[in-house]
């Protein structure tokens, strides 16, 4: 078997791995909303930049922050803890958190912090005491920001002299808040004016270390999620592995198998076109491939797969007489890789090979 036919076999298993990557890929989503992951993640991200105590009572640096209104605001139900916050919000909430909305001192707040904190293993049986993470970095934060201060004030000091800060508000007060920016050759918009906007950056880093200390804070939780976000694409691989797993050995998805029905069937190959094109034509409408935002939604569109897969002549599940054998072994593990690979890529492949059978039809078949 050459040629179109070797084709429409390949675009059969494509659109049975895109139809059970949606399943899963949807099953992912909706175990990551029940099980809140990525409002946990980040708490996870955030305690590695904030673990240790607040005071010697030993009261827990991240539940305070997580107290605090402005984050509070943002959580799900009484028990629920944001899944996105902004880095702006973090550095207010932080400096609130340690200067007890602002009747402490700064530089005093952080020194008070204690360097180190009992930390509870062995499911509180047993306690070790670990060093403060939380006091060593807002430390180093705050000499770095009176570092950017001192720079600060004498970059302005040098361009308008002694009473350089009063000759900057005015120099910042004389500038338009925006200024036009041509679009194309007859159009214009306003836009921010960029002199403005860093004078005024100057002016908060010279006035006060606070400032510099915040955009420190926000730099480097911006630094910590970018690993989050690579701790959480690893814990999502890994929980749409396991659910590849369950889909396939649940429904007896075999590479090998399907491969061999499809080239022995052209009624099936004929169908299977038919479906993929169907599937193209739906997910090109919504512009992605949609996951169902529940379990249960995630449980009806595999549902629905299984019957579009059966009307295409595909027939799923296991005989009484199968046995898993060395070839059945590998025919299985080659379809939970597949579709462990998620729906985004199989769409994308299924969209170009789609194209390449479109251009390779023959006239007659056309007809």
């Amino acid at each position: 078997m050459f040629g179109i036919e070797s084709l429409d076999v390949m675009i059969g298993i494509i659109t049975i791995y895109l139809i059970f990557a949606l399943a899963c890929t949807a099953f992912v989503e909706g175990f990551s909303i029940l099980l809140d992951s990525r409002g946990n993640n980040l708490r996870n991200a955030l305690n590695e930049m904030f673990q240790g105590t607040l005071d010697g009572s030993g009261n827990d640096f991240i539940k305070a922050f997580y107290a605090h209104p402005k984050i509070y605001s943002l959580s799900k139900g009484h028990k629920g803890i944001p899944s996105h916050i902004e880095p702006s919000l973090v550095s207010q909430a932080v400096e609130q958190v340690l200067t007890n909305n602002g009747k402490d001192g700064l530089k005093e707040a952080i020194e008070r912090l204690p360097q180190t904190f009992k930390k509870e293993c062995w499911f509180g049986l047993k306690s070790t005491t670990m060093p403060s993470q939380s006091k060593a970095l807002l430390s180093e934060f705050y000499k770095e920001a009176c570092q950017k201060t001192e720079a600060a004030k004498a970059l302005v000091e040098a361009h308008y002299g002694a009473g350089g800060i009063a000759a900057l508000k005015q120099a910042i007060d004389s500038q338009p808040e925006t200024i036009k920016q041509k679009v194309d050759e007859k159009n214009e918009i306003d836009v921010p004016n960029p002199t403005r906007e860093m004078l005024k950056a100057l002016l908060e880093d010279a006035e006060s270390e606070a400032a510099s200390f915040r955009k420190l804070i926000e730099e480097h939780f911006d630094a910590v999620m970018d690993r989050a976000s690579g701790w959480y694409k690893r814990h999502t691989q890994i929980v749409a592995f396991c659910v590849s797993v369950f889909l396939v050995i649940g429904a007896n998805v075999d590479t090998l198998k399907l491969a061999n029905a499809l080239s022995t069937n052209p009624e099936a190959r004929v169908q299977m076109v038919k479906l993929a094109q169907e599937q193209v034509n739906q997910f090109q409408a919504a512009s992605a491939p949609p996951a169902a935002p529940t379990l249960q939604a995630a449980t009806e569109n595999l549902a629905n797969a299984n019957a579009d897969l059966t009307s295409a002549g595909i027939q799923l599940g296991w005989e009484e007489t199968e046995k898993i054998d060395l070839n059945k072994f590998f025919g299985l593990l080659i379809s939970v890789l597949a579709i462990s690979l998620g729906a985004p890529f199989w769409f994308d492949i299924l969209s170009r090979v789609m194209k390449i059978r479109t251009a390779g039809v023959s006239p007659r078949e056309k007809a």
